[in-house]
């Protein structure tokens, strides 16, 4: 089983795929979040774009985005959703702060899927919002959302692998399977947590199998 660190720098198409159809499910629910706050201007900085879901919503309702992300190959597929869109703006972040260059203020920047707790250590986080804070308008808004670790995970047996979601899988007929399994380091009071893949055809074999790791 192939081992995929969060942080996907060199590019992976196959987690890519995973991601996408994974965040294709649960688009609605952040749309339907977003929808939910006062429209604050036209320009949005999304950081950790992943593969375009939002970045397409943002388009389609008018606003200028500027999309962010780590990995290539999530981008290879945000450009591809996208396609030759005008209103949208594309750059690879090299390292988290890679975006502190630019010349003018946002009216809202956007951290979602828990980007802002994989990516960033406590160390860092605090001085990647002052980061933020600069280039933001006075109206702006920051939103930030993440998966909280639930309180009845503190006592899972970490032997088991649970399962979490199916997702149809985007690039065939066939879907995505993802479960995870982990470990509470009581000192460090860290979840050591491994989400696992399994790329299943319609005929319920399993083709491909992939795994991701994460510290919460």
């Amino acid at each position: 089983m192939k081992l995929i660190h969060f942080v996907d720098l060199t590019g992976s198409d196959k987690w890519a795929l995973i991601c996408d159809s994974i965040l294709e499910k649960q688009l609605s629910d952040n749309v339907e979040m977003l929808s939910s706050f006062p429209n604050t201007g036209q320009k949005v900085l999304e950081i950790g774009c992943s593969t375009g879901q939002i970045t397409e919503y943002l388009s389609s309702e008018g606003k200028e985005v500027w999309a962010l992300d780590t990995s290539s190959s999530m981008l290879r597929r945000a450009k591809s959703r996208v396609g030759n869109d005008g209103n949208v703006k594309f750059r690879q972040l090299k390292q988290p702060y890679d975006f502190s260059d630019f010349d003018f203020r946002f009216d809202q920047v956007l951290i979602l899927n828990s980007w802002f707790t994989s990516i960033l250590g406590e160390s860092d986080q605090k001085h990647f919002l002052s980061k933020i804070h600069d280039i933001l308008s006075l109206s702006g808004q920051l939103v930030i959302s993440m998966d909280m670790m639930k309180p009845d995970n503190l006592y899972r047996d970490p032997s088991v692998n649970y399962h979490l979601i199916d997702a149809l899988n985007s690039d065939d007929e066939g879907r995505i399977s993802v479960s995870e399994q982990g470990t509470y380091e009581e000192f460090s009071q860290h979840w050591d947590v491994v989400i696992s893949a399994d790329l299943i055809k319609e005929n319920g074999v399993v083709t491909e199998s992939f795994q991701k790791k994460n510290i919460f």
